[in-house]
C-alpha cells in the first residue's frame, strides 16, 4: 500500500500531541537563549555575588584521661561519638571566641565548624569555613586548642570533685580512727578493751581504703595530656567555593530546562499549524501534497494558474504529487466526486481545486470542475470566465446545466460550473436534490468531478455537499490555519458522513515540505 495514502500516527510523538524534535526545531532560538542567560546567571552568581569561602582542618589525637599504670586498650577508654559532641560544644566554642577575640556570636562561630571522626581512630578532625584563608586557619586552630584545654579543665575540675568527696568522706573516719589508736594505746596489754580497740582499727582502715585509694589516684592523673594537634590548621590555597565552572554548567542545565518548558508552553499557546505532522495528527488523514509559496502575480488582477503559467516550477510539481495520489486513490477506491474543502475561505481553496482540475485533465482525464461556493467563488477567475451564469442558475432552475457549463481555453478535456450570481438561500439550493442529481449525472460521463466547496466553518453549505461525494481533500494554510479549526472540521464531517481522503497544505514554506 502507497504510505502516503494511508493515516498512522506521526513519529516523533508522545501521548498528549507532544512532538519532542519538533518543538526543538521551532523554537531552538529560545531555547538556546535561556540556556545561555542560565550559563552566564550561574557564572554571575559565582563571581558578583557569592563571597569566596576557604576550608582550613586541623587534625587531633585524643587520648584518656585515667590513673591506671596499664590502662586497657584506647578504644575502649575513649568513646569517640561522645568526644565529637563535646568539640562540637558551646563550652568549647565559647574557649575559641575568647582564644580569636571576636565580636561574632557563639551560634555564628558554631555555624563555622564541622568536627568529625577519622574512620574508627582516635583521630577528630576540627574544620572551619571562612571568607578569608586566614580567618579560616585561625578558627580551625581555635577550636582544636580549645577542645584540648576544655577536656584538661573537666579533667580537673573531674579530679577536685573526686579528691574533695573522698576528703570529706575519710575526714569521720580519720577522727574515729584516731580514737580508737587512744583507746589502744591506754588499754593493759591482752585485755579486751586493747582487743576491741584493735578490732576496730581494722574496721576502721578497711572502710578508709577506698577513698585513700581515689585519692591517690588523683594524685597520679595527668591531666596535662588529654591529647595533642597531630595536624595544625594550615592556610588554605583555592577557595573551596564557590565553583564557577560547577555554577556555570548548573545554570546552562537550568536554563536548559526552563527554556524548554517555555518552549513547550508557548508551543501549546500558538494554535497555529507546525507542520504536515501536525496537519495529519488534527485530521487523521494523511497529507498528499504540500503546495509551496508563490509570488504575487505582477499585480494583474486575476489569480495566477500555476500548473499553465509555471508548468516547471515547484507548486506544478506539488500538484503533479497530489495528482499522483489522487489516481491511486481512484483506482483502488473508485474515488470519482473529491469535495475540496477549508475551514475558512481565506486558505488557497480555490486554488488547489482549480489547479487540481487543470493537472487531471493533461493526463487524459475528464475533469469537470463545479464551484459549489455560492457565496462567492474565484475559481472562475482562474479560467478568465464570466460568472454570469453558473451552478446557482441550475439549481434555482432558471436553466439546465449544459447551458450553464463553461469550456476554457488552453485545456482540453475540461469544462467548468462556475458558482453563478449569488443566491438568497445557497444552503437549501445544495441541500436540494438538483444538486445530488447534477452530481450524479457528471459523475457518469465524466472521470472527476472536482467540486469547490464553501468554507466549512460558520456555514451549513459545505456539510450539506460532504456525504454527497466519494471523498474530501481538506486544505489548509501553513501560516494561518489554526490546529482547532482543523480538528473542528474533521469531527463535523465525521457528524455527517463525510469521508475526509486526505489534505493539502498550501502556502508552505520549505521547512513545512
Amino acid at each position: 500500500m502507497d504510505t502516503a495514502l494511508t493515516t498512522s500516527r506521526p513519529t516523533g510523538l508522545l501521548p498528549g500531541h507532544i512532538d519532542l524534535l519538533g518543538v526543538f526545531r521551532r523554537r531552538k532560538l529560545l531555547v538556546a537563549a535561556v540556556a545561555l542567560a542560565g550559563l552566564a546567571a550561574g557564572l554571575f552568581y559565582s563571581v558578583a555575588i557569592v563571597t569566596p569561602s576557604y576550608r582550613s582542618t586541623a587534625a587531633v589525637l585524643v587520648r584518656p584521661i585515667t590513673a591506671a599504670v596499664t590502662p586497657a586498650g584506647v578504644d575502649q577508654l575513649v568513646a569517640m561519638g561522645s568526644e565529637r559532641e563535646v568539640a562540637a560544644s558551646g563550652e568549647v566554642a565559647t574557649l575559641a571566641k575568647a582564644r580569636l577575640k571576636t565580636s561574632l556570636s557563639i551560634t555564628d562561630l558554631e555555624s563555622k565548624l564541622t568536627v568529625a571522626v577519622v574512620g574508627t581512630t582516635q583521630f577528630l578532625d576540627f574544620t572551619c569555613t571562612d571568607s578569608t584563608k586566614a580567618g579560616a586557619q585561625t578558627c580551625a586552630q581555635a577550636f582544636a586548642d580549645s577542645y584540648l584545654a576544655y577536656r584538661t579543665q573537666e579533667a580537673a575540675r573531674s579530679r577536685d570533685v573526686q579528691v574533695a568527696n573522698a576528703n570529706a568522706a575519710l575526714a569521720p573516719i580519720n577522727a574515729e580512727i584516731v580514737a580508737a589508736t587512744q583507746r589502744l594505746a591506754g588499754a593493759p596489754v591482752n585485755s579486751a578493751a586493747a582487743a576491741e580497740a584493735g578490732e576496730s582499727l581494722h574496721r576502721l582502715g578497711a572502710q578508709a581504703a577506698p577513698y585513700r585509694q581515689t585519692v591517690a589516684d588523683m594524685d597520679r592523673l595527668d591531666i596535662n595530656d588529654p591529647g595533642a594537634v597531630v595536624s595544625a590548621a594550615s592556610l588554605p590555597g583555592v577557595p573551596d567555593g564557590p565553583q564557577p565552572k560547577t555554577n556555570a554548567v548548573l545554570g546552562a542545565f537550568f536554563g536548559l530546562f526552563v527554556g524548554t518548558l517555555m518552549a513547550f508552553g508557548r508551543d501549546r499557546v500558538d494554535g497555529r499549524l507546525r507542520g504536515r505532522v501536525d496537519l495529519e495528527e488534527y485530521l487523521r488523514a494523511p497529507v498528499l501534497a504540500t503546495v509551496p509559496r508563490t509570488r504575487r502575480n505582477g499585480g494583474r488582477t486575476a489569480p495566477a494558474l500555476v500548473t499553465m503559467q509555471h508548468p516547471n516550477g515547484p507548486a506544478s510539481e506539488a500538484y503533479r504529487a497530489l495528482r499522483t495520489r489522487v489516481l491511486v486513490m481512484a483506482e483502488r477506491q473508485g474515488l470519482k466526486t473529491i469535495m475540496v474543502a477549508s475551514p475558512t475561505g481565506e486558505d488557497g481553496r480555490s486554488a488547489i481545486a482549480a489547479n487540481l482540475a487543470v493537472s487531471l485533465a493533461q493526463v487524459g482525464k475528464r475533469v469537470v470542475l463545479l464551484s459549489a461556493d455560492l457565496r462567492g467563488s474565484k475559481v472562475h477567475q482562474y479560467f478568465g470566465l464570466d460568472n454570469e451564469r453558473g451552478l446557482s442558475n441550475v439549481l434555482a432552475g432558471e436553466m439546465p446545466p449544459w447551458e450553464a457549463v463553461q469550456e476554457p481555453a488552453g485545456v482540453e478535456r475540461l469544462v467548468v460550473f462556475g458558482s453563478g450570481p449569488v443566491p438568497a438561500q445557497p444552503a437549501e439550493l445544495l441541500q436540494s436534490d438538483l444538486m445530488r442529481e447534477l452530481l450524479a449525472e457528471r459523475r457518469k460521463v465524466a472521470d472527476f468531478v472536482i467540486v469547490e466547496a464553501p468554507a466549512a466553518i460558520g456555514a451549513s453549505d459545505c456539510l450539506a455537499l460532504a456525504p454527497l461525494v466519494d471523498g474530501i481533500l481538506v486544505v489548509a494554510d501553513a501560516r494561518h490555519t489554526d490546529r482547532d479549526e482543523v480538528e473542528q472540521v474533521r469531527i463535523q464531517f465525521e457528524q455527517v458522513g463525510g469521508q475526509v481522503v486526505g489534505a493539502v497544505m498550501s502556502n508552505a514554506a520549505a521547512s513545512f515540505r
